[in-house]
């Protein structure tokens, strides 16, 4: 017995050094998993897009339906801005989506501009921030941009940090020539009578016939 004294020695060591070593590699392991998951999220890419994108063709007094979205996570709020051509296009309305309620909005169609911003209770992923009616008021040929302000646009998450896109792509609706339909001048969603024109003419008409009604009266 006493001449193993060295073999149990020996294996009594291994044990221990083997013992005192998994924990320093489940450390490493879960060091090696927590690196790669902040280097994923440093990576990420965050892109403001409108839906539709590209180019689309529309008619002159047509209504377009735009969506902002953005491909981000843990975003529990944002601000942003939109600029387009107010000789073409006429911002209309601003709505909600499932991942954000109507915003909070200002829309300047003189100089081409709104600017809207929404929070939300919790954190959501690649969300619809917003639809815009947009209508086309420009004559055939034209074209207008509807583009995101990349600087003004910024996201929060549910602790209050702010994050920047790092890029944006918006629209280009095309005039397309009139069918069955005037490019005549006229007022969006009014014929080219304006803003009330066939109950304007009809009372126009009435008052012509009552004074000309009154004057044979009198004669």
């Amino acid at each position: 017995m006493g001449g193993h004294w060295h073999v149990w020695f020996l294996a009594a060591l291994v044990v221990a050094v083997s013992i005192a070593a998994t924990p320093a590699t489940a450390a490493a392991t879960q060091a090696t998993t927590d690196g790669a998951t902040a280097t994923q999220a440093a990576n990420d890419t965050t892109i403001v897009t409108t839906d539709p994108d590209g180019t689309v063709s529309v008619q002159r007094w047509e209504t377009v339906t735009v969506a902002v979205r953005v491909n981000a996570t843990n975003v529990s709020g944002y601000q942003s801005a939109l600029s387009y051509d107010p000789s073409v296009l006429q911002v209309k309305t601003l709505t909600g989506t499932e991942d954000f309620a109507e915003p909070v909005a200002t829309v300047d169609n003189a100089n081409g501009s709104v600017v809207f911003n929404q929070i939300r209770s919790g954190e959501t992923t690649d969300a619809a921030l917003v639809e815009l009616s947009v209508q086309v008021i420009g004559t055939a040929g034209q074209r207008g941009d509807l583009s995101v302000r990349t600087q003004e646009t910024r996201f929060s998450d549910a602790t209050g940090a702010t994050f920047d896109p790092d890029g944006s792509n918006g629209v280009t609706i095309a005039v397309k020539p009139g069918e069955n339909r005037t490019d005549g001048t006229g007022r969006p969603d009014q014929s080219g009578l304006g803003v009330g024109g066939p109950a304007a003419l009809l009372g126009a008409l009435a008052t012509v016939g009552w004074l000309v009604l009154r004057n044979r009266r009198q004669t």
